[in-house]
């Protein structure tokens, strides 16, 4: 294909020359436009081959193979790797007509400036031509190097696709190693494929340091990150803070286990009565979590009542999912919900006297205020 690209700037260059010494610039434009078309044809035959499976540079990964284990393979590989690389024929399109531009235009420039210099080109023709040439040029050379750099893009993804062949996650260090790139640059390599979704399932771990290639894999990386970060701050925890959780977790599992008791009691009395029990025991939760002083109180609750609490409530719920409800069934739900009035109470109660210590404090600071502003003489009636 080079060799075709210097005929057609060959070409360009023959026809600016032709032009310049024979005076006659009626032919200039038609020899130009003939030459770009013959190779936007050429282009577009090569580009149909690829799409035949011809020359292809980049193959496909999906073509079906004879072997069953290379099939497997095969599909392996499609649910890792994009089928095809994005925007790949435009990046050759570029490429050739980058070159086309550059080397046509940019040898035509020079030969006017050369005849212009000499004396065989006026000044305003120059100015005219010469110019117009000399940004063809330009311009060709920022598309040659725009298609080159998306080229080169898609064999890097190429090659370290090579390496990560039937791998599942694969370090980044090692992968800059074998392609001699930084690691830097391999990175932002990576970064862009899988942004450009190249690497269908791909992720890069929070460390920077390795390519995980499924999700499965980020999903297992996510959750032993989440439990080591777990175990780490488990660690970190005083030995109150270890207990208050422990306490606290314990005391969710029997409100969840009463409030499922409570979804299945069709009866308004009842499930009023354990919403305000509910209540009452979240409000105990959260003073012994602004106080842990108070975790034995808790502990010695959730010990001794709560349990029977539970028991009482499941016992409920059973009788009242009976068919027949005889004389028996009936006095013991009566007892039980005379019982759950009482537990509300007792829990309220259990809820007041953890605010004792404050009480006294409150009554002791007060005390104290009062001594000072006598000692001051800021109580009499002259405190005005």
């Amino acid at each position: 294909m080079a060799n075709e690209f210097r005929d057609i700037g060959r070409d360009i260059r023959d026809a600016v020359l032709d032009a310049v010494n024979s005076g006659d610039y009626s032919q200039l434009n038609s020899r130009i436009t003939s030459s770009v078309s013959a190779a936007i044809d050429e282009v577009n035959d090569r580009l149909k081959g690829r799409e035949a499976g011809r020359n292809d540079p980049f193959p496909r990964w999906d073509g079906a193979s004879a072997a069953h284990s290379q099939s497997v393979a095969k599909k392996q590989e499609q649910a890792i790797f994009a089928r095809r690389v994005p925007g790949l024929a435009g990046a050759v399109v570029a490429t050739v007509f980058g070159s086309i531009f550059t080397m046509g235009f940019g040898i035509s420039a020079f030969v006017m400036l050369v005849n212009f210099l000499v004396g065989n080109l006026g000044r305003i023709l120059f100015y005219a031509l010469g110019g117009t040439f000399g940004v063809l040029s330009a311009a060709g050379l920022i598309t040659l190097c725009s298609g080159a750099k998306r080229l080169g893009f898609a064999a890097r993804f190429r090659r370290y696709a090579s390496y990560l062949k039937g791998k599942t996650h694969f370090a980044v260090a090692r992968l800059a190693e074998l392609t001699g790139r930084s690691k830097r640059r391999v990175l932002k390599d990576l970064r862009l494929m899988i942004g450009k979704g190249l690497f269908l399932q791909g992720h890069i771990d929070d460390e920077q340091e390795t390519l995980l290639l499924t999700d499965e894999v980020y999903t297992h990386y996510k959750n032993l990150q989440a439990r080591t970060d777990e175990l780490e701050k488990q660690a970190a925890e005083t030995e109150q803070e270890r207990l208050l959780r422990e306490t606290l977790a314990r005391g969710e599992a029997y409100l969840d286990a009463i409030r499922r008791a409570n979804d299945a009691i069709p009866g308004e009395v009842v499930s009023a009565k354990l919403y305000r029990m509910e209540s009452v025991v979240r409000r105990i939760f959260e003073q012994v979590r602004r106080d842990p002083s108070q975790i034995p109180e808790l502990r010695r609750f959730l010990e001794y009542y709560m349990p029977m609490t539970k028991k009482l409530v499941e016992t409920y719920q059973q009788l009242d999912d009976q068919p027949v409800a005889g004389e028996n069934i009936l006095k013991a739900r009566e007892e039980i919900e005379k019982t759950l009035d009482t537990v509300n109470v007792a829990y309220e109660n259990l809820y007041d006297s953890l605010f004792a210590h404050t009480a006294v404090d409150i009554t002791s600071d007060i005390a104290v205020l009062k001594n000072m502003l006598q000692q001051e003489g800021l109580t009499g009636k002259d405190f005005t």
